[in-house]
C-alpha cells in the first residue's frame, strides 16, 4: 500500500518525535497549506492537556445511561511535542 498515491503511512514514533513536520506531511498529502498561525493552532488544540479539558473530546458530555459517570478516557498522558 505504501506505493499507492492515495495512501499515507505515519508512525506514532514520527508523530512523537516531530509533531509539526508530521502535521505538515498530512497537510501536503491532503493538498492543503496551513498558515503558520493555523499550524500553531493545530498543535495547540491537539495537545493532550487541551483535549483533556475539552468536553467535546473527553466524553464528559455522555450521559450516565450510556456510560458510567466515572468513565474517564483521558486520565493521564504525555505531551508529544
Amino acid at each position: 500500500m505504501r506505493e499507492r498515491e492515495n495512501f499515507l503511512l505515519l508512525s506514532y514514533e514520527d508523530l512523537k518525535k516531530d509533531t509539526k513536520s508530521t502535521v505538515e506531511k498530512i497537510c501536503d498529502f491532503l493538498g492543503k497549506k496551513l498558515e503558520p498561525d493555523e499550524l500553531d493552532m493545530v498543535l495547540k488544540y491537539s495537545s493532550f492537556q487541551v483535549m483533556k479539558e475539552n468536553k467535546m473530546s473527553n466524553y464528559s458530555l455522555i450521559t450516565g445511561d450510556i456510560a458510567s459517570n466515572d468513565l474517564v478516557l483521558l486520565r493521564k498522558g504525555e505531551e508529544i511535542f
